[in-house]
């Protein structure tokens, strides 16, 4: 089974950027090494990352490695790059698309795809309002086959610059307490934000995972938006991806 984009890329108003282009030219350029840390030059880099705004108000990102070879692009709706809305696309070094999948306000929506470097599927998987609903796995000649399971012993959890010690303390700081009742006898509330770690240790998406109500949800939200560059990502094989990444946000009442 092959698929061909170019022309679903055109169709989403989505520009290409093949093997051998240039990079966009734009001061809004940053190198990052293996762990996702942010460089002051290319020295020690693994890949560059070029933003480019978009005529609708949004950014697209793309990932280079130091060869020139696009390697990722991903759209966003906003200016600030939290919220992924459009096709997104991973490339083989040598050109090849390697997967694409559909966002739409900030979840992933629709048909993800993954390709042997061939061009032959890899894996279908389907996705409604970010949620996975179904997987189909292929070998490289195609037939069907049993999807595997995740690794555990290959991959790095994404993590805290400073420790998770210090990300409790940072958040407790931060928290601006709200002068909303409290259910009778409550000691406090947790509000837990669901944050998008993305593979340049920045965090790109946030959303409350357990509401309390609005006012509190905007506070944490706040809070942990604030916190975007300042992580490890999530590392797969030794490859950076990005991942989710839970954040509790207590509102403890004073004494």
């Amino acid at each position: 089974m092959r698929l061909f984009l170019p022309a679903m890329l055109l169709a989403a108003g989505i520009p290409f950027v093949g093997l051998g282009q240039e990079a966009p030219s734009t001061p809004d350029t940053a190198y990052y090494n293996s762990y996702g840390e942010r460089l002051s030059s290319r020295v020690g880099a693994m890949r560059r990352v070029v933003v480019t705004p978009t005529p609708a108000g949004g950014m697209v990102h793309r990932i280079y490695d130091l060869e020139g070879h696009c390697l990722e692009q991903i759209p966003y709706a906003d200016k600030a790059g939290k919220v992924r809305d459009g096709l997104a696309l991973k490339w083989f070094a040598s050109g090849e698309v390697k997967g694409r999948r559909l966002y739409r306000d900030g979840q992933l929506n629709g048909q993800l795809q993954l390709y042997y470097l061939d061009g032959t599927v890899q894996m279908l998987e389907f996705y409604e309002k970010g949620v996975s609903k179904s997987r189909l796995c292929f070998e490289p000649n195609g037939q069907p086959s049993e999807c595997p399971r995740d690794k555990t012993g290959s991959r790095t959890y994404a993590s805290y610059r400073k420790g998770e010690s210090v990300l409790s303390k940072e958040v407790g700081r931060a928290v601006q307490l709200l002068q909303l009742p409290l259910p009778p006898g409550s000691k406090g509330e947790r509000v837990i934000v669901a944050c998008m770690v993305g593979i340049d240790g920045q965090i790109h998406e946030t959303q409350v995972y357990k509401s309390v109500g609005p006012q509190y949800d905007r506070e944490a939200l706040r809070v942990v938006s604030n916190l975007r560059s300042d992580w490890f990502p999530e590392l797969e094989s030794n490859e950076p991806i990005e991942s989710f990444y839970m954040v509790n946000v207590d509102f403890i009442p004073e004494p």
